[in-house]
């Protein structure tokens, strides 16, 4: 269990903030998913927004069943001729959206020089697994056909995607992925690692939410065998072999810390090239927090950096 005395000094009022909100606040099992998305959209209402870009624009592209929204950004007017970044937000497969994340697009668009493409992927339970793995896929594939150079970028559930999109595409040499970069990634639904219980309440993301998201992105198997699916569970992936090179970011108060610093392991002893940073004294949703938060600006930095080498910018 990490140690409170641990927990970075500019992230406590923000816990205290989200403490007393849990006390008056209903279970996550009593509010509906439109109800929860209102709430999560409010909450990221609150942060700072991203740079001013030259390119932002809202536009469709294909997903697994017709066209998704998405949303394009660039520092410069020339995204088509940029290598891309394919961005898939958190939220549990269930919430969040365009809005939710655009501050760290702009963010990762203006560090690294690469145009972003935020992907407004189906959300559960309307659109349970594999709906949100399917769009993530064919979105990629379409940004592969017009883009030369493309990594993958998420956080938590959007980590989650990254991951299995690269597993998805390993052998798809008309997609090839120069890199995936997961921020607290969701990669092992199976059972509940140390850091569930060691943080399942207080700090930001709590058990109690994990086991609703998983609930309703299982939909109506929630069997063992669907969730050591790798599109569900990557970390359960019997070969990791051959995947591009990963950057995996993992927060100490964080519940899913321990399945993102295992599956960082499991790359690199399959062989993958792999960059891990642990950063002790966070919480989940802390990338989200540039602007508050220094050590979100330091995860940002190094995020970018990993990005441009690797997509040769």
């Amino acid at each position: 269990m990490p140690d409170p005395s641990t927990l970075d000094p500019q992230v406590q009022p923000i816990i205290d903030l989200f403490r007393a909100y849990q006390e008056s606040s209903p279970s996550v099992w009593d509010v509906s998913p439109d109800e929860l998305r209102r709430s999560y959209s409010a909450s990221n209402a609150a942060t700072p927004p991203g740079p001013e870009l030259v390119t932002v624009r809202d536009l469709e592209v294909p997903g697994a069943v017709g066209k998704i929204g998405a949303r394009l950004y660039c520092a410069g007017d020339d995204p088509a001729g940029r290598p891309a970044i394919v961005f898939f937000h958190g939220g549990g497969h269930c919430i969040g959206d365009l809005d939710s994340h655009d501050a760290v697009c702009r963010h990762q668009a203006d560090r690294t020089g690469a145009t972003v493409l935020s992907v407004d992927y189906r959300l559960a339970p309307e659109h349970p697994f594999p709906a949100a793995h399917d769009d993530a896929v064919a979105a990629t594939r379409w940004v592969c056909g017009h883009h030369d150079s493309v990594a993958l970028l998420g956080d938590s559930a959007g980590g989650n995607l990254v991951a299995t999109v690269a597993l998805a595409l390993r052998a798809d040499d008309s997609s090839p992925i120069a890199a995936q970069a997961m921020v607290y990634p969701a990669v092992d639904v199976r059972s509940e690692h140390p850091s569930v219980v060691d943080n399942a309440e207080g700090w930001m993301l709590t058990a109690e939410q994990m086991r609703w998201f998983a609930h309703h992105y299982l939909g109506a198997d929630p069997s063992p065998e669907r969730r050591a699916d790798p599109r569900v569970s990557p970390l359960a992936a019997g070969d990791l072999s051959g995947l591009p090179p990963a950057l995996i970011v993992t927060a100490g108060f964080d519940p899913l810390r321990d399945e993102g610093d295992a599956y960082a392991a499991a790359l690199e002893a399959a062989g993958v090239e792999v960059e891990h940073h642990r950063f002790p004294g966070m919480i989940h949703t802390f990338f989200n927090l540039i602007g508050f938060i220094d050590e979100a600006e330091r995860a940002h930095a190094l995020t970018a950096d990993f990005l441009r080498r690797h997509l040769g910018l």
